[in-house]
């Protein structure tokens, strides 16, 4: 995801504030890739920590958020609370990797994301997706992202991934938003899932109302959907869950289903094949 975001138009590492020290996991073949590609000493790419890596993509002034100092955070800070003003539009680069589903106060470790963030600037997330009951507070739906970062709120999402955890390879997926298809997305899965997240702060000044479920919004605007889901509600139980598991689901499924998306370097950037595969 980094690499991808190295490749986005008009995305500045500069000024790079990530969520806790990421460590580096790296595999051996891939960072011997990047190196080449990126021109960067190998041994920079081997440490333990990922700042050689982040420098390596255009990271001059790398600084690391985190709620003590046990691993040599810059900046000290409790994502519950909101930010001071001094970090207010700091950053051209703001990374959570896997923090926020440690917060519990989840709505303002988002808000501090956008607040950290200058106009012009980008936010990248990865987070649990499915199967990760446990882990942290939460797992996070797609739907969460494409609502707390779309236009009301300033931002411009332009890349949403699931990415199924692999034993020899992960595959990716990009997802399309609930809103614009008109109906929830949902996935079931096997394996572990992250959602990856790249936005884009297009103003300083949005609107701050609380965002809501799209399939929502839907049937508000139009009543015969509410009318569907009456007469199914009316059915008899058996014969609810007679078509849960025979229509809906392969309904479900089919318009739901998944195409992986495959990435190549071009041109020393590391994007995501024209046609899908």
């Amino acid at each position: 995801m980094i690499l991808l975001l190295r490749g986005t138009s008009g995305a500045s590492f500069q000024d790079t504030l990530t969520f806790g020290h990421q460590r580096n996991y790296i595999g051996t073949s891939f960072r011997k890739r990047i190196a080449k590609e990126l021109n960067a000493p190998l041994d920079s790419l081997r440490a333990p920590y990922s700042d050689g890596f982040l420098k390596a993509v255009g990271a001059t002034d790398l600084q690391i958020l985190d709620f003590s100092d046990y691993e040599k955070a810059t900046v000290i800070q409790d994502l519950n609370l909101p930010i001071p003003n001094s970090l207010r539009e700091k950053f051209s680069v703001v990374m959570d990797i896997g923090t926020t589903e440690h917060v519990f106060n989840v709505t303002q470790a988002h808000q501090n994301l956008k607040d950290l963030c200058k106009c012009g600037g980008h936010i990248l997330i990865v987070s649990p997706a499915n199967n990760y009951l446990g882990h942290g507070f939460y797992q996070f739906s797609p739907e969460l992202f494409f609502r707390t970062f779309d236009e009301n709120s300033g931002f411009e999402l332009q890349d949403l991934y699931l990415v199924k955890k692999g034993v020899l390879r992960d595959s990716w997926y990009r997802l399309n938003d609930p809103k614009n298809v008109r109906r929830r997305g949902n996935i079931q899965t096997m394996k572990r899932c992250y959602v990856a997240v790249i936005v884009r702060k297009v103003s300083s000044n949005p609107n701050i109302s609380a965002p809501q479920q799209s399939d929502y919004e839907s049937t508000w605007e139009k009543s015969e959907i509410s009318k569907y889901g009456a007469i199914y509600l009316r059915m008899p139980s058996p014969v609810r869950t007679i078509l849960n598991f025979t229509l809906i689901a392969l309904v479900s499924r089919y318009r739901n289903k998944l195409v992986p998306v495959h990435f190549h370097w071009s041109n020393g950037n590391f994007v995501p094949r024209v046609d899908g595969y």
